[in-house]
């Protein structure tokens, strides 16, 4: 399970003048392998964080590289 299945909250944004940025960090163990998509949206999700990979290879790519590993 990814970290962004978590549950999750933040509340809105009352301002219709000011943009709340945000950033979204997701860790994955430095093993975890790429799913077979079930939806369309997962689909979108592999080719954009995950470019060149396919279900099955290791879940790390240029965008998305291994920056710890225990192994070392």
């Amino acid at each position: 399970v990814c970290s962004s299945d978590l549950l999750h909250m933040a509340p809105p944004n009352p301002s219709a003048t000011f943009r709340r940025e945000v950033m979204t960090v997701i860790y994955m163990d430095e093993n975890a392998r790429v799913a077979m998509p079930s939806n369309k949206n997962q689909e979108n999700d592999l080719a954009q964080w995950l470019p060149g990979l396919k279900p099955g290879d290791l879940a790390a790519s240029p965008i998305n590289p291994v920056v710890y590993s225990s192994l070392a």
